[in-house]
């Protein structure tokens, strides 16, 4: 895969080979074609491609149209930029005709390269609006008023299309997962929508492009609805968001061909419903997410169709929910990748149990036969010594016919077992396939290096995190407590971030988080849920969240955004500060001040005293990040404040928690001196003491091995990446006894559990948090400009390694690093896009040995030599493709 996607990034750059650069990779909101845009002032990027070193654009001209015919003459009715004396390409905000709810939009630049000359048009990209306003939606909300809590009613309706529209559209929002149907036929891919969010304050919105559906004359549209997290409840805390009708919809199919107003559809009690093969079975909730029940004998042949007769169904009932509705504005759920059985073997009578060929998130999907009227049971689990976990459970009933197909539709396991009980022959393996449903995110990142065990560990994080990320939340486990923690997700964000187009994916999950936000600034430790145990380190992703995405993507507005719960949050834990200046566990009982969650060994739980250090340095850190944030965004008195507040609390933590003697902070294990460390705790005459006292803790004390949990291994994963201590990762990294990755991996694990010694939670992120080292640290690609305007590339020789390579399409482009070193030889390939720069760090004692391209570095094109610094010769590059080659020390 890391071939493939380097060979298409490399042709997209060498087909710009021409006379003047070209652009490409056109996106609105970080996203290629979206339907359903929300927002009046879309921000448009795009890259650059040239072959020339330094390439770079003075100038850009924008124009924006209302149909493809008018931007095809080059003439944009709704905004034509002019030539803009700019280099921005990834934060142009449209400032046209205001945009209409509902409205198509086409669009096309062209740009002026670094020697004035004028590229030729892009490719024509589009985008379309959404329902801007409540007002804007002229349906009601219909529900099947005899449907049970766990049924999946049919919705259907008839209609007339008298010509075919120019454009035609569908938004359905749906309290619970829907699907939509026009003449029969599924519409689009997508699966499990919408996305998850609060349902007690939020609905979300699918946007649709029917008009490759349509026919004229006579039409019939469908809706298959089910509960899903309308369902939710959890006990610990009591928590259940949405209390009203379940399975309820609102959809509204809207067409038109821009000369007049729309023709709509909409929803209302002249639509009909029945009750459908399916229903959920099982609760929704902690340790109870079941699975379909699915009953064949009810099939209705053609109720998605024109000819259907549904003058025996009931009426829709209509409901009124007071929500707000928002576009689900994030890359939709998909079945992604197809799983095979390996081997199928009978356990009991009528029983037999397949395996999968990995464990995933997703769906079974089950041919099946029997007598009509048959029952038959299937059971999910990832253990191979249980039939059954969390009450998996999946019932399919024969229908008519004697054969059927069960497979997944408005839930989703934990599979790496499947057990089907009540047949009475014997099954194929082929009988069973399975499906990983997840966020269809693009893949922008990958890694490789020469050390085996250490590309098993980056191939297992990213296979994990992949799995945790159904329904644009980021979950601690698929099947158990599927509550979107934000502890959990901080480990697995910079890998995020580096491997898979992740802005609309956190801009979605950073307003859950400002959803669930109490009026005296309380925020729970998961979103949309708002359930869970945790602590300050589980909430304050509000801050950490929105400053990671935008130190990636340059995203301002997610900053600005979620800057005012981030502030009131700061205000509400501010107020539990104590008399001696520090963060007192005082608020929400024993599952809100947790510390470092599952080291090894242990559990810091809210009433340990070890808790303290680690959740004041935690605050601190976060405050800080807070106080950078409010100078981004224009809060100069903020700055200040939270400034003021962070010096003081910085006072109060090294008074209460650091030894005078040996600056341990607590004491001397890994989390709570990296803590002290990440935070800026330590005054800058003790860095080195404490630091010593990290290296010494990581190679003595512990042998080469982690002491920590979920946010010690993380936060110590980025703090020595960030101060060039990749040794010490390295160290840890490639340990095989416990506790460990390889130890993990020696016992069988291709997902990481919950806990270092292994858990029968075999798909958890607590243990991601190694996930950033490999591309910011290995191969040494970070930003050190928002957005990888500027940014270096230092990768890290360490161990055994002879190679390492990473690349990452970041929002200016393809940036590439790839070092190899063969006795006294170093190579380093680099590659940087136009509109940036970067600074490199190639190893060397000093540079009169390093060529770049086959001429001293010094003096090659584009490159320009800064200083020698830490055993590195350091150079400054403009954009282009470079080959350092260092011969000798």
């Amino acid at each position: 895969m890391f071939k493939a996607l380097l060979v298409m990034l490399c042709f997209l750059c060498c087909s710009a080979v021409t006379d003047a650069a070209s652009v490409g990779n056109l996106r609105c909101e970080f996203m290629e074609k979206p339907l359903g845009i929300d927002s009046v002032k879309p921000r448009l990027s795009w890259n650059l491609y040239s072959d020339r070193r330094g390439e770079r654009s003075v100038a850009y001209r924008v124009l924006v149209a209302s149909s493809a015919e008018l931007l095809g003459r080059n003439k944009g009715d709704l905004w034509d930029s002019g030539k803009v004396m700019a280099t921005a390409v990834n934060d142009t905000e449209y400032a046209g005709r205001p945009l209409q709810s509902g409205e198509r939009v086409f669009w096309k630049l062209r740009v002026w390269d670094r020697e004035r000359k004028q590229s030729a048009w892009s490719a024509a990209a589009r985008f379309s609006v959404g329902l801007l306003n409540r007002a804007d939606w002229k349906g009601q909300w219909i529900g099947m008023e005899t449907a049970q809590e766990s049924d999946c009613p049919w919705f259907r309706k008839s209609f007339r299309v008298e010509r075919m529209p120019e454009s035609a559209l569908a938004f359905v929002a749906s309290i619970g997962y829907h699907e939509l149907y026009v003449n029969g036929k599924r519409v689009g891919e997508a699966v499990l929508s919408p996305s998850t969010s609060d349902l007690g304050k939020r609905v979300l919105y699918s946007t649709y492009d029917l008009k490759p559906y349509l026919k004229v004359g006579e039409n019939a549209v469908g809706l298959w609805i089910g509960p899903g997290w309308s369902q939710f409840k959890m006990g610990n805390p009591g928590v259940a968001p949405y209390a009203g009708k379940k399975s309820l919809v609102l959809a509204q199919l809207q067409m038109g061909d821009g000369s007049g107003p729309f023709e709509r559809v909409v929803t209302d009690e002249s639509w009909r419903c029945s009750l459908s093969t399916t229903s959920h079975l099982g609760k929704w909730q902690y340790a109870d997410f079941g699975g379909d029940s699915v009953d064949a004998r009810r099939e209705l042949a053609g109720w998605k169709n024109t000819e259907f007769d549904d003058s025996g169904w009931e009426k829709a009932a209509v409901y009124r929910p007071d929500r707000l509705i928002s576009s689900d504005f994030v890359e939709p759920n998909r079945k992604l990748e197809k799983i095979a059985a390996t081997e199928v073997s009978e356990v009991g009578p009528g029983k037999y149990r397949f395996v999968m060929s990995k464990l995933f998130t997703g769906w079974a999907e089950i041919a099946l036969k029997g007598k009509p009227g048959q029952k038959i049971v299937i059971h999910i689990s990832s253990l191979p010594t249980k039939e059954e976990e969390y009450n998996q459970r999946n019932e399919y009933i024969v229908g008519a016919t004697g054969v059927g197909n069960f497979c997944h539709r408005f839930s989703y396991q934990e599979i790496g077992f499947v057990t089907v009980e009540g047949v009475d022959y014997v099954p194929s393996v082929k009988d069973v396939v399975g499906y990983r449903v997840g966020n269809d995110r693009r893949r922008i990142g990958q890694f490789d290096c020469s050390n085996a065990l250490l590309k098993q560990i980056y191939y297992i994080t990213v296979n994990t995190y992949e799995n945790l990320t159904t329904g644009g939340i980021t979950v601690d486990c698929p099947h158990r407590e599927r509550l979107g923690y934000g502890g959990d997700a901080h480990g697995s964000m910079e890998l995020a971030l580096d491997t898979f187009e992740s802005n609309a994916f956190f801009s979605k999950w950073a307003q859950d988080w400002c959803d669930i936000q109490q009026s005296e600034g309380r925020i729970a430790h998961t979103a949309p849920q708002a359930g869970g145990g945790g602590g300050p380190a589980w909430s304050g992703i509000i801050v950490t969240m929105p400053w990671e995405v935008y130190q990636s993507t340059g995203d301002r507005r997610i900053l600005e955004k979620t800057y005012p719960s981030a502030r009131r949050w700061l205000d509400y834990m501010q107020n539990h500060v104590g008399a001696d200046g520090t963060l007192q566990p005082t608020f929400g009982g024993i599952w809100s001040f947790l510390g470092d969650w599952v080291a090894p060994g242990r559990r810091e739980s809210s009433d340990k005293p070890e808790t303290a250090p680690f959740n004041n340095c935690y605050y601190l850190y976060v405050m800080r990040l807070a106080a950078k944030t409010a100078a981004i965004v224009g809060h100069s008195e903020d700055v200040h404040l939270l400034t003021a507040r962070a010096n003081k609390l910085q006072v109060a933590i090294n008074k209460r928690f650091m030894d005078p003697v040996t600056k341990a902070y607590f004491d001397m294990r890994q989390t709570r001196t990296v803590m002290a460390l990440v935070s800026g705790t330590v005054a800058p005459e003790n860095l080195g003491t404490v630091m010593k006292n990290l290296e010494n803790e990581i190679l003595v004390a512990r042998n080469g091995h982690l002491d920590t949990g979920l946010h010690g291994t993380y936060y110590m994963t980025k703090y020595l990446t960030d101060h060039e201590r990749s040794d010490l990762i390295y160290t840890y990294a490639t340990q095989t006894s416990y506790p460990s990755y390889g130890d993990l991996i020696a016992k069988g694990y291709t997902t990481w559990p919950e806990y270092w010694a292994g858990s029968d939670s075999r798909i958890h992120g607590c243990l991601n948090g190694i996930g950033g080292w490999f591309t910011k640290g290995l191969a040494g690609i970070r930003a050190d400009a928002p957005g990888f305007r500027h940014f270096m590339v230092r990768p890290a020789i360490v161990g055994d390694l002879s190679w390492a390579k990473a690349q990452f399409q970041s929002v200016q482009g393809l940036i590439v690093s790839h070092w190899k070193k063969d006795g006294q030889r170093f190579t380093l390939d680099v590659t940087v896009p136009p509109n940036t720069s970067a600074t490199v760090f190639v190893p060397a004692a000093d540079a009169s040995h390093i060529k770049e391209s086959g001429r001293l570095a010094s003096r090659a094109q584009g490159v320009k030599f800064l200083r020698m610094q830490e055993g590195n010769a350091v150079y400054e590059v403009e954009s282009g493709w470079y080959s350092f080659v260092r011969e000798g020390k």
